[in-house]
């Protein structure tokens, strides 16, 4: 059995850069054996735009409650759906013929490759039956 030496509570961009940074600068290469455990919880209604801004840990379930109190509709499919934000939008989640991606303005994500937090619009993901292309890496 395999134990991860290195434990990380990741909540920003800056703590993933300094992961990457370690890994290159000081081991040579990237490393098996991080865990990453995210800790994106937030949620944020811009209400002059009308816009919800959701960290990709807040489970679904608590948003949708959170709408509710809110008097906000439109996330009450959301609420038997066991997950968080991020794997909804990776797998396009979904109940009673509504889906996530319908939702979505655009997805801010890391870029593994660049090595900094790109915004992809909703259309160039492409959204599909509990799928989802372009957030991959």
């Amino acid at each position: 059995m395999n134990v991860s030496s290195i434990y990380l509570n990741v909540n920003s961009a800056k703590t993933i850069n300094k992961l990457f940074v370690f890994s290159y600068n000081v081991l040579g290469r990237f490393i098996n054996g991080y865990v990453l455990k995210t800790d994106f919880k937030y949620i944020n209604f811009l209400s002059d735009e009308n816009i919800l801004e959701v960290g990709s840990s807040v489970y679904l379930p608590d948003l949708s409650r959170y709408l509710k109190d809110q008097n906000l509709g439109g996330g009450e499919f959301l609420l038997g759906i066991p997950g968080s934000i991020g794997g909804a939008l990776k797998m396009n989640a979904g109940a009673y013929g509504y889906e996530i991606g319908s939702n979505v303005l655009e997805v801010k994500c890391y870029d593994l490759d660049e090595r900094k937090i790109i915004k992809l619009d909703s259309k160039l993901i492409n959204y599909s039956y509990r799928k989802s292309n372009n957030l991959n890496n």
